[in-house]
């Protein structure tokens, strides 16, 4: 799983965060990757006001969307991670307007797949803000890989991007 929180990440920064995203996701050779974020829009699909999946990102901007749009692309033919997969809750859960009318369901779901995880990645201190759904991400993958001993399952607790 790939958590980005992008808000408050300098503008300018965040093109060459969405590189760094990029080349650690080909690095850790993740083929399916959940990817989380406070941006505002489903990864594919319109970017219209009327479908905002996020009315709390206050200081949003076309750098943002520059930035997805080079994530995105890293997944198109002759793309760095062509033949990997990124997956998002708006897009799995199309069609359940009840669901994704709710923030707070939205951010369990995320948080549980977060926990269990094979792999979890977040933004580094410049391209993306330590938040307290990062943190119980994190403490809840401890307690798994604990747990649960199979440390096949979990391959890391967190690594950064950026």
């Amino acid at each position: 799983m790939v958590h980005w929180r992008m808000e408050s990440v300098p503008h300018d920064a965040l093109s060459q965060c969405a590189y760094g995203l990029i080349d650690a996701l080909h690095l850790a050779d993740i083929r399916k990757i959940w990817f989380a974020s406070d941006y505002p829009y489903a990864l594919r699909g319109p970017r219209l006001a009327a479908t905002r999946k996020s009315s709390t990102f206050k200081d949003f901007g076309n750098q943002h969307t520059e930035a997805v749009d080079i994530l995105l692309e890293a997944f198109d033919d002759g793309g760095d991670l062509q033949g990997f997969e990124i997956l998002e809750l708006a897009e799995r859960l199309e069609g359940n307007d009840h669901l994704m009318a709710d923030s707070g369901v939205l951010g369990i779901l995320d948080k549980v797949i977060g926990i269990k995880a094979g792999f979890f990645l977040s933004a580094a201190p410049g391209c993306g803000r330590k938040s307290s759904f990062t943190r119980q991400i994190i403490d809840g993958r401890i307690g798994e890989f604990d747990e649960v001993k199979d440390h096949h399952r979990l391959r890391n607790v967190v690594d950064y991007f950026g």
